[in-house]
């Protein structure tokens, strides 16, 4: 019962995430509806080519989101409008299906190595910034999510070195940040 209100305040907060009006919150929502195949499918058509090569609405949403996170990385801005709703999404839906659609979405912007670096730095930073209870159980559930992706992809990818080379990555970003992670841990921890 207690974690449903803060699922609804968090909802009612203008600040969580961006607004569904907003072109950013459309294409988050639209990725997040999608079925994991559909999803798949547009990946595969978005990488193909780097030209527009239809009008579908999911392909387009793709395109946004990558020159959007191109844009932030080439800046030097935190992912705070990307990540946040990511780590929204996954703390409302975990333990089930529609939580992959949001490691599908992390993994295709993985595979830019700039984006990769970015993203990854970011995703360890803004827990660090952010001092919700709410917002830290979802970053655990999608951390969480991440690291098994991680896992599994590593014992089914024998020989794929590039993906082997990002799961050590990961790991490696969240080893660095152990201490802090620990110390924010307990900070949550503690009767406020």
């Amino acid at each position: 019962m207690e974690e449903e209100e803060l699922i609804r305040r968090a909802d009612d907060d203008p600040s969580s995430s961006p607004s569904p009006s907003s072109p950013l919150g459309r294409v988050l929502s639209t990725l997040f509806a999608s079925s994991p195949r559909h999803l798949s499918a547009s990946f595969s058509r978005v990488d193909s080519s780097r030209q527009k090569t239809s009008r579908v609405l999911l392909d387009d949403s793709l395109y946004y989101l990558r020159r959007y996170a191109r844009d932030l990385a080439e800046k030097g801005e935190p992912f705070d409008h990307v990540l946040v709703p990511m780590v929204e999404h996954s703390l409302k839906f975990r333990g089930s299906k529609h939580l992959r659609q949001v490691l599908m979405i992390l993994d295709w912007l993985f595979q830019d190595e700039f984006l990769f670096q970015a993203l990854l730095n970011d995703l360890v930073d803004i827990i660090l910034r952010k001092e919700d209870h709410y917002f830290a159980l979802g970053w655990c559930s999608l951390t969480s999510a991440l690291v098994e992706m991680a896992k599994n992809d590593t014992e089914n990818s024998i020989g794929k070195s590039s993906q082997g080379m990002e799961n050590m990555e990961l790991e490696r970003v969240l080893w660095e940040h152990l201490d802090d992670l620990i110390i924010l841990v307990e900070k949550l921890q503690s009767p406020s």
